[in-house]
């Protein structure tokens, strides 16, 4: 059953948002998903907002990150907070 971006699986919901096309090769999926650890439709209804707007943010930045010079992009993610020595901390 599916109902707002909400899927129940063996009777915990899980927030999901399916990719864009475009953004698709950028994130290296096809869609986002998240256990919100509950049982109730309506306390997930309020925990799956903050992943979904983390989602869409992330699906805005891998839209305009075509447009971005790979050069770029690597600098960027290297100097993020938790960066260290090619892996993240």
């Amino acid at each position: 059953m599916a109902s707002d971006n909400l899927v129940l699986r063996s009777g915990t919901w899980h927030a999901r948002l399916a990719i864009p096309q475009d953004a698709r090769p950028a994130l290296n999926r096809r869609e986002f998903t998240a256990s919100l650890k509950t049982g109730s439709k309506t306390e997930a209804q309020r925990l799956k907002i903050p992943y979904l707007q983390e989602w869409q943010s992330m699906i805005a930045k891998a839209r305009s990150a075509a447009k971005i010079d790979p050069e770029d992009a690597r600098i960027e993610a290297m100097n993020r907070p938790g960066f260290c020595g090619g892996r993240f901390v």
